[in-house]
């Protein structure tokens, strides 16, 4: 051996890592349909790639058709989905971004200011007009709408009783309501007398 060329020396070494190589890949458990798994052994690397790129075109394809499938189908969920919330703002009162902004604006304002002359003066009269009527819930409608959505039931009775005697043009007697639930409600309708 001690002949041997440099040459044929790293000619045997290169087989010896190949069959090195060979042997640790048989004993490897491998599952072919895994991309890192297939093993391709050609000369024609060009012919090789133009085969992956045909592939992979060919799934392009397939997922754009997936895609144009199911397109109708999203749009009518989409459409559903937008009907549903128009309809739904339409019924809360805020058909679009701004006058739903302006109604908590409002709302906030009259929070802080308390009631004004204004919304006072439209109270009553509407107050009247639903006494005058004789309607009892377009009544205890609008005293809700004074006192605010949290109103308690005995909160509006006592309402009630104090625009009762009010619009009757009567003297509110405050120990006549019930529990004194309703003073808010009494100083800002004997201000609004006042005026």
């Amino acid at each position: 051996m001690d002949h041997l060329s440099e040459d044929e020396e790293s000619v045997e070494e290169y087989l010896l890592r190949l069959i090195t190589r060979a042997r640790k890949m048989s004993k490897q458990r491998v599952v072919i349909e895994k991309t890192k798994h297939q093993i391709v052994i050609t000369r024609d690397i060009r012919k090789e790639i133009a085969s992956i790129n045909q592939k992979a075109e060919e799934w392009d394809r397939r997922q754009a058709e997936v895609a144009e499938e199911l397109l109708p189908q999203r749009k009518e969920k989409h459409d559903e989905v937008t009907a549903a919330n128009v309809a739904v703002r339409a019924a809360v009162g805020g058909n679009d971004l701004a006058s739903r902004w302006q109604l908590m604006y409002k709302e906030a304002q009259q929070k802080r200011e308390g009631l004004g002359k204004d919304s006072m003066s439209q109270a009553v009269m509407a107050l009247r007009s639903a006494m005058v009527k004789g309607e009892l819930n377009s009544l205890r409608t609008e005293v809700a709408i004074i006192l605010g959505r949290n109103a308690r039931v005995h909160q509006m009775n006592a309402a009630l009783l104090c625009l009762h005697c009010f619009l009757k043009n009567r003297a509110v007697d405050v120990s006549a309501a019930p529990r004194n639930r309703c003073s808010s409600v009494i100083k800002s309708l004997k201000a609004y007398a006042s005026l």
